[in-house]
């Protein structure tokens, strides 16, 4: 069973994506901030990481850059950022990072379940 971090302060989006990708089938470990996804992923390696864009404490870019400098053998997880926020700079921002994609919100659940199937059986190249 596939793990994946899922990272949103908006905390009833994030019990919503969870128990969507729970009846899925995947397990998830969750966060309400970069610093502290970044503990979760150091404690269980995910298999993938969902991570909301704006969030108090470290924001979902400072979480990604943090975790693979620090930590460049999480590198090869898959990253995705979710963002209210729909403006060209920020997408930008993220594919910059190297993220593995960016989806926005609000998160139409039945795209974000494909992405997470294709980026998790076949790998980040398959965003």
């Amino acid at each position: 069973m596939a793990t994946i971090l899922c990272v949103d302060d908006e905390t009833q989006l994030r019990k919503l994506i969870v128990m969507e990708l729970e009846d899925a089938g995947y397990d998830i470990v969750e966060a309400g901030n970069g610093q502290e996804a970044i503990e979760r992923a150091l404690e269980k390696r995910p298999d993938l990481i969902l991570s909301d864009v704006t969030m108090p404490v470290l924001d979902g870019y400072g979480m990604l850059e943090t975790l693979w400098s620090e930590h460049p053998e999480y590198a090869d997880v898959p990253f995705v950022l979710l963002s209210a926020l729909v403006d060209r700079k920020r997408a930008i921002n993220g594919i910059e990072l190297q993220a593995d994609n960016y989806l926005t919100k609000p998160i139409d659940i039945d795209m974000l379940l494909e992405r997470v199937s294709g980026m998790i059986e076949g790998g980040a190249a398959a965003s």
